[in-house]
């Protein structure tokens, strides 16, 4: 992947030295480094990232309507929590939309839910914060609960634990 970095013009060979002399000691990926960085720009890396993997690049909503696809069996909060969105949906195949295209464990588990092939698309950030905003509502307006009775309960025990929390409660109460 480096290569294509180098071919685009979006780094130098000294950039690429610097990330693997991270990469070695913390790990991640050229890319994210890169981004981090701010070497690259996002939408530079769905470029590079586009090209690696073969997967299309959609560089703003333009041309689709921001619609939630409500006939699929799989809940908001799944969509919300892994930040991938179904586009549009064919007899065969779902299209949906990311910006990480490593993640292929959820492909997996959206074409086993669906009994569709997933086919990716790359797009900014920006786009999946359309479709997340989508996604939170539930039919009534009313946002989505990520969260259920146990993790609450659980918060709050872990929260009552907590030393500096025992300290800060008495002054808001």
């Amino acid at each position: 992947m480096e290569e294509l970095f180098l071919s685009k013009g979006f780094c130098t060979l000294e950039d690429i030295a610097k990330v693997k002399t991270v990469q070695k000691e913390y790990e991640g990926r050229i890319g994210t480094i890169l981004l981090n960085w701010g070497i690259i720009t996002q939408e530079q890396l769905l470029e590079i990232y586009s090209a690696y993997f073969d997967i299309p690049y959609m560089e703003s909503s333009e041309g689709y309507e921001i619609k939630k696809l409500d006939s699929l069996d799989i809940p908001n909060s799944f969509w919300v929590q892994n930040k991938v969105f179904p586009l549009e949906k064919s007899n065969k195949d779902l299209k949906i939309i990311l910006n990480d295209p490593f993640k292929i464990d959820i492909f997996s588990f959206i074409e086993l839910q669906t009994s569709l092939e997933a086919k990716p698309i790359l797009v900014t950030t920006q786009v999946l914060d359309e479709y997340q905003l989508l996604y939170e509502q539930k039919d009534d307006g009313d946002e989505v609960d990520l969260f259920d009775d146990d993790d609450r309960s659980n918060l709050k025990e872990l929260a009552g634990e907590a030393p500096i929390i025992q300290k800060v409660n008495p002054i808001f109460q």
